[in-house]
């Protein structure tokens, strides 16, 4: 699920070079939503944060709903937002995207530059589901329940489906997504460790 870094639509900032000066321009900087401590919208903006040397402060919500809602009231300022959420409130003219923060544009909002076109190379957070089988389980059943998912990923009516939720329907094999699971840890361990954030 690409992630995308919304605001209100009359938030003065038309990508994030402005939003990162806004930021600058305050004392103590802006406020970021996101859908709970430890979240890919939560490490993702302060993430960003660093990368943009500004100050944000975080405030966790129970839920995306809740953030959005704040968001839209000007409690906060800005989020990264996974698309399935973002989306509904983009086409509906309430959030304004400012950047995804996918390696490519996002196909369904082509005109939002990502985040590394806009200053920031090789940034990138999103958020993934997985089917997870236990330790040890044979060979063949794994191969088997992949290629049954992938088919059902690789048909129209779901890839229309999740399309119009914000979602890229995945289906890396086994082994793909094993190098995935353990490459995410290992850089949100460090992002955890780097940016000192606790997650009481």
């Amino acid at each position: 699920m690409p992630h995308a870094v919304v605001v209100r639509t009359d938030f003065p900032a038309p990508d994030l070079q402005a939003l990162v000066a806004s930021a600058k321009a305050k004392p103590d900087g802006l406020s970021y939503g996101s859908s709970g401590n430890g979240t890919s919208a939560h490490l993702g903006a302060a993430l960003f944060a660093k990368r943009a040397d500004i100050r944000a402060t975080h405030v966790p919500y129970r839920g995306a709903g809740p953030a959005v809602q704040d968001l839209l009231g000007g409690q906060i300022q800005f989020m990264f937002l996974d698309m399935s959420s973002a989306l509904p409130f983009i086409q509906a003219g309430k959030l304004r995207a400012l950047a995804v923060a996918t390696a490519t544009r996002f196909e369904g909002l082509p005109a939002v530059r990502t985040v590394a076109e806009q200053g920031y190379p090789g940034f990138e957070v999103h958020g993934w589901y997985g089917l997870l089988l236990k330790a040890g389980t044979p060979t063949a059943v794994t191969q088997r329940l992949y290629a049954e998912v992938k088919r059902a990923l690789d048909t129209k009516e779901v890839r229309d489906l999740f399309k119009a939720q914000g979602i890229t329907p995945g289906g890396m094999p086994p082994e793909q997504f094993t190098t995935l699971v353990r490459n995410d840890l290992a850089m949100w361990k460090r992002t955890v460790e780097e940016l000192h954030i606790t997650l009481q």
